[in-house]
């Protein structure tokens, strides 16, 4: 372990050999063991945020999604002009930053966030960065 950062990933591995006796669970919605990727479409809390998200967007949500690729690919599927693609960019990428956010707070702050606060915050930090 010469130099390296325990991640979450790195602890699920030592808690199954019984080297760690901690908590591994996803960052963001406490349910399953963290995996590399922390924005995974199975996390509860991601899910509801995206959800509202879409609405707010009005793009049709979708019932289900493997990846976070796929859902920014669902965002761009509609032939929007330059502005609003730009737009769109922006709502994927706050949408994405405020649940790491939120992962974050939650573990190493011990700080929880409802899914409407989060998605207020998305709200919020696009029309700034649009504005900008």
């Amino acid at each position: 372990m010469n130099g390296s950062i325990p991640t979450a990933v790195g602890a699920v591995a030592l808690e199954a050999r019984r080297v760690l006796n901690g908590d591994t669970r996803h960052g963001a919605c406490s349910i399953d063991d963290e995996i590399v990727e922390p924005l995974r479409a199975s996390c509860v809390f991601s899910q509801e945020v995206w959800w509202q998200v879409f609405i707010w967007i009005q793009v049709p949500v979708l019932a289900s999604f493997e990846s976070l690729s796929q859902l920014i690919s669902h965002c761009f599927r509609r032939g929007y002009d330059k502005k609003k693609e730009k737009a769109m960019y922006a709502i994927c990428l706050m949408t994405t930053w405020y649940i790491w956010l939120h992962r974050n707070n939650k573990v190493f702050n011990a700080k929880n966030t409802s899914v409407n606060m989060v998605v207020e915050e998305i709200k919020t930090g696009t029309f700034w960065w649009i504005s900008a």
